[in-house]
């Protein structure tokens, strides 16, 4: 089954125990990771044979500053459907050209909406983690390999590649 990923911070999909918290209740952390601009959640298609997920994740790694870790979290897209969120097919913005065919949008997208996505994928998000030194291996790769066009790299991370050719 086809997924959509999610840049999150893992530590806010965890499944607390505090004591305010109600069972069944999750805590509102989540929310924050869903970085919504005029009604626009930014999410990632990936294949159900996940054959394109390190060049998403290289991707939108390659398009910040720092060869940081990176974090994400997978869901079933047939959750986006039953909730009938509305999905525009927009071409992503990375230094990757090849994985900018991946990108979506999610639109008009309420308040009630975003609850209702993250109560609808929050037990079965798969979440994840790039290691550093991962996220660089593979950025460099994509950069030795062609794939990476260096001249839509932020400056920070454009003097960090040239420094590691």
């Amino acid at each position: 089954m086809p997924h959509f990923l999610l840049k999150i911070n893992k530590r806010k999909w965890d499944k607390l125990d505090v004591p305010w918290l109600e069972p069944n209740q999750i805590q509102a952390d989540p929310l924050g990771d869903l970085k919504i601009s005029e009604g626009t959640l930014s999410v990632w298609h990936v294949n159900d044979d996940k054959s394109n997920l390190d060049i998403v994740i290289t991707a939108l790694a390659a398009n910040r500053d720092n060869f940081d870790k990176f974090e994400y979290g997978l869901f079933d897209q047939t959750i986006a459907m039953s909730l009938n969120l509305k999905m525009q097919n927009t071409p992503g913005t990375t230094p990757i050209d090849k994985a900018n065919i991946w990108h979506r949008d999610v639109v008009e997208l309420t308040a009630e909406k975003a609850f209702e996505l993250i109560k609808a994928i929050f037990d079965t998000f798969e979440k994840q983690r790039v290691l550093d030194d991962d996220i660089k291996t593979k950025i460099l790769n994509a950069d030795s390999q062609g794939h990476l066009d260096i001249h839509k790299v932020h400056d920070p991370m454009k003097s960090r590649i040239i420094k590691s050719r």
